[in-house]
């Protein structure tokens, strides 16, 4: 399960950011795989509407939770529950918000097995996926 994280900084010991719309960073993290992307924040330095477009960015990435220390504002609360997210709330460091996170859903990490399983199949289907598109190409 994906969730993000706002973060104050691109790794895991940086603190959870305080704000959500301009968070400087957004942490793609996988409770399954323990693999986990820093993202710059897209909307840290818009004009307006920052929330609702950090909102998005998160809805498009496939997390189900955020987790920041502060309260997003009004209209990023409207989109993020608007788009089925859950908005966690926590201070201290991303580290540790994602053992707060492992310890609520009882998550175990994946065997280095399961997880060389996983990505081949996850593979596989990308293939599949490639071919398919290629040949939709070839014949226009």
């Amino acid at each position: 399960m994906k969730v993000i994280i706002t973060s104050d900084g691109p790794s895991l010991d940086s603190p959870v950011s305080g704000v959500f719309g301009r968070a400087p960073y957004f942490i793609v993290y996988d409770l399954a795989t323990d693999r986990y992307e820093a993202v710059p924040n897209p909307a840290q330095a818009a004009f307006g509407g920052a929330g609702p477009m950090a909102a998005n960015f998160v809805a498009s990435s496939g997390a189900r939770e955020v987790v920041t220390s502060g309260i997003p504002g009004p209209n990023a609360q409207g989109v993020i529950m608007g788009l089925g997210l859950e908005i966690i709330q926590f201070q201290g460091l991303v580290r540790d918000a994602i053992a707060m996170l492992k310890s609520r859903y009882n998550i175990k990490p994946l065997s280095k097995e399961e997880e060389l399983a996983k990505l081949k199949e996850e593979k596989a289907r990308i293939e599949a996926r490639l071919k398919e598109i290629e040949g939709e190409l070839k014949s226009k």
